[in-house]
């Protein structure tokens, strides 16, 4: 072994591939969750670890009788969807108001129906399954 190599004190763990860019360290390689961004002209791509959030209005949360039910129903059946696919299921996010404002209903979307122009209305827990599978569909 060379002498100017750092000695790994455990063998056994591989140790990530970190280099020092002035006062900080950063991983480098396949390890690493966001590039390097050290004076670049252009801006950094960071890939998620898990599908696009879902978005929900707090607002129409608040104000449906069973929106607690609703917002519990759904992150249930997007965690099934997930397991079933094989993915890590998408964060929920709660957002202001959309500006649809249903009455007894909860509105949600996802980058897939935003890009479509739809936007979900859920007005019942049961309907949870067939909006989350709307809500996580790959195809724009």
């Amino acid at each position: 072994m060379a002498p100017h190599q750092p000695v790994n004190p455990k063998p056994h763990i591989a140790t990530p591939l970190v280099r020092n860019y002035g006062a900080r360290r950063v991983r480098v390689g396949a390890d690493a969750y966001m590039p390097v961004m050290v004076n670049s002209v252009l801006p950094a791509t960071a890939r998620p670890h898990r599908p696009a959030p879902i978005l929900i209005c707090r607002k129409c949360l608040k104000r449906a009788a069973n929106g607690r039910a609703i917002k519990r129903a759904l992150k249930a059946e997007l965690k099934a969807l997930g397991r079933a696919r094989g993915v890590k299921r998408p964060r929920i996010v709660m957002t202001g108001c959309f500006g649809i404002c249903p009455k007894r209903a909860v509105t949600a979307a996802s980058g897939a129906t935003l890009a479509r122009g739809e936007f979900l209305l859920l007005a019942d827990d049961d309907q949870a399954t067939a909006a989350a599978a709307r809500l996580m569909a790959r195809d724009i």
